[in-house]
């Protein structure tokens, strides 16, 4: 989730192939017509992009930000490849250092920072899927194991409520003696303090690589852009059904979820995250075969979108973080028109 929480995929559905263990969110096939123009509010403003300091590498990744105000990367792949690396970009010296390792070789994981300043990262896919949990202290540069998540999965979402409990949103299991990938709708809460998981309402419909964000009124805003049947086909082979785009809000408090207008451009994989004005922000390429940057904007208060031009290079599933200095950014992904990762990171004032 973010989309993602979001990466491109070599999975294959008939059998696992642990040397193409690169499962992440590029799974999704050509992106069918978009919703009719008249559900949104076009706009020309366009967000003004700042280019930053490139990653050291090539990678999609997971990221979020630290207490300190700085943002983290947290593993991710490359070329097929799961990572480990963790790195920290300062945006004051606009520079990155590399910071201690993920304890596992993962992608496809649910990153997020907890109201007590660690960063969790929950579940993921490396040499096989896992449901372990870790958290990381960026004062002292420490990763510790916690509690696992009830059900292994990737590409799973990863929100904060404003109770501090963590939640973890959808995602994709493997099931069966060939390792068939499945969408899941299983909501999980974590709360930190006492360190336990507990099960929640489920998504209305499963999700297999949603994005999630916590926005100003406290609800959970779930992006899924891929759910119809074919969602799952190898990279770039057709969908057998349209691309249904869907956001829904969960309420932490009600543990309810509700449907509510959905994005007008069907993308696969979405790339999400909560501004400082309030407003979601939908951000990336919108497939695996796609060429469209266009970024869409979610206002709550009207249940209504806009779309406004995004990056000047379609790149899908880069990792969006929101720092303290209320500036959304972009990092890594993959290029559309090459189908390569990048070390593009740019940023935006949200």
């Amino acid at each position: 989730m973010t989309v993602s929480s979001r990466m491109r995929v070599r999975t294959q559905l008939r059998r696992w192939q642990p040397s193409q263990v690169a499962v992440t969110l590029g799974m999704l096939a050509l992106l069918g017509g978009a919703f009719p123009v008249s559900a949104v509010r076009a706009s020309s403003a366009a967000p003004t992009f700042t280019t930053l300091a490139p990653l050291p590498f090539l990678r999609t990744t997971d990221a979020a930000a630290g207490p300190d105000g700085n943002i983290y990367t947290i593993a991710g792949q490359h070329g097929g490849t799961p990572l480990w690396q963790v790195l920290e970009y300062d945006p004051a010296a606009n520079t990155w250092t590399q910071r201690s390792n993920y304890p596992d070789t993962k992608s496809a994981m649910g990153v997020v920072t907890g109201h007590d300043g660690l960063i969790y990262s929950m579940g993921g896919i490396g040499w096989g899927t896992t449901s372990a949990m870790y958290a990381y202290n960026t004062v002292a540069d420490t990763w510790t194991e916690r509690a696992p998540l009830p059900t292994a999965r990737f590409g799973l979402a990863a929100a904060v409520a404003p109770d501090g409990r963590i939640f973890a949103i959808g995602g994709s299991v493997l099931t069966g003696t060939k390792s068939i990938q499945k969408a899941s709708a299983e909501v999980d809460a974590y709360t930190p303090h006492t360190n336990t998981w507990k099960k929640v309402g489920s998504l209305p419909k499963a999700f297999a690589t949603p994005s999630a964000t916590t926005g100003a009124d406290g609800r959970i805003y779930v992006v899924e852009g891929c759910t119809s049947k074919g969602c799952l086909s190898r990279s770039g082979a057709p969908a057998k059904g349209p691309l249904t785009p869907q956001l829904l809000a969960y309420d932490p408090t009600t543990n309810r979820w509700a449907t509510l207008a959905p994005p007008p451009l069907p993308r696969s994989f979405p790339s999400v995250i909560a501004g400082a004005d309030g407003r979601i922000w939908v951000i990336g390429a919108g497939g695996y075969a796609s060429t469209d940057n266009s970024a869409e904007v979610y206002t709550p208060a009207i249940n209504r979108w806009t779309l406004v031009p995004s990056l000047a290079t379609p790149i899908s599933a880069p990792a969006l973080a929101r720092g303290t200095d209320g500036r959304v950014y972009g990092i890594g992904g993959i290029d559309m028109a090459k189908g390569e990762e990048v070390t593009t990171v740019t940023s935006f004032p949200s």
